[in-house]
């Protein structure tokens, strides 16, 4: 993979896939009444505490999340397919 740095020192890549979060259409989402965010701005599994959590999604990124919120949240899900 190729990075360039950009003036302000900071590695850009220049492939789309890695900075535009895909999102999938899903049917009723709109009615979920909980939190609903792309794994892209995950930072800890702290805000994830005593939750109940699905990650979509089996990409090593939700795997990853899935096991590091599982040590805090009150259940863990993943689906994928």
């Amino acid at each position: 993979m190729i990075r360039k740095k950009d003036n302000n020192n900071n590695n850009n890549c220049p492939f789309r896939h890695y900075s535009v979060p895909y999102i999938p259409e899903i049917k009723g989402i709109e009615e979920f009444k909980g939190l609903v965010q792309h794994s892209k701005v995950y930072r800890s599994a702290e805000s994830y505490r005593n939750l109940r959590v699905v990650v979509l999604g089996a990409a090593a990124s939700g795997m990853d999340i899935a096991v590091e919120v599982s040590a805090v949240a009150e259940e863990v899900r993943s689906s994928y397919g």
